[in-house]
């Protein structure tokens, strides 16, 4: 049987960067599914739909009840 791991092409880390959000995935399309926590979405959910609302794209939001 074979394992199969697949990573991103880009992996982006630093201070603030969730407000950049959208420039890094705008070449991926115009409407995007983020999952997040019920706490992750209290953090930062503001940040991320705030970026992708500047960049004109749409963006979902999905919770992850740890299933």
């Amino acid at each position: 049987m074979a394992m199969i791991f697949t990573s991103p092409s880009k992996y982006v880390q630093g201070a603030h960067v969730l407000t950049e959000i959208s420039q890094y995935a705008a070449p991926l399309g115009h409407k995007f599914f983020v999952i997040l926590s019920t706490s992750g979405e209290k953090r930062v959910g503001h940040i991320i739909r705030d970026s992708f609302a500047s960049a004109g794209k749409e963006v979902v939001f999905a919770i992850f009840n740890q299933e």
